[in-house]
């Protein structure tokens, strides 16, 4: 049961991103990297990375892949505060998969 003096819980909603995302998906990404590894970064190597990883170009072409899906969830705002990128017969080290 909810007490009555908690905030109600927010409003997400998960929507598949389109290719005119790219730039939105860049700035998300972009900020979120460095807001998550920043700290375990120096400068120098954070500029570059989010320079090739989070460029435009780059999200156009994961949007672009057809082996990729992409969510974005937004607040009820519409104000983008997350996102997932999955991959067509990609697994992670140790992820065995059927």
């Amino acid at each position: 049961m909810t007490d009555a003096l908690d905030p109600p819980a927010p409003t997400i909603s998960v929507r598949r991103a389109t290719a005119g995302d790219a730039n939105l998906l860049a700035t998300l990404g972009a900020r979120l990297f460095e807001q998550s590894f920043g700290a375990a970064n120096t400068p120098d190597d954070l500029r570059l990375h989010l320079a090739t990883a989070f460029s435009v170009d780059a999200q156009a072409a994961v949007l672009g892949d057809a082996d990729r899906a992409t969510w974005i969830a937004e607040d009820q705002g519409h104000a983008p505060v997350g996102y997932a990128t999955l991959r067509r017969g990609a697994t992670a080290d140790g992820v065995n998969g059927a």
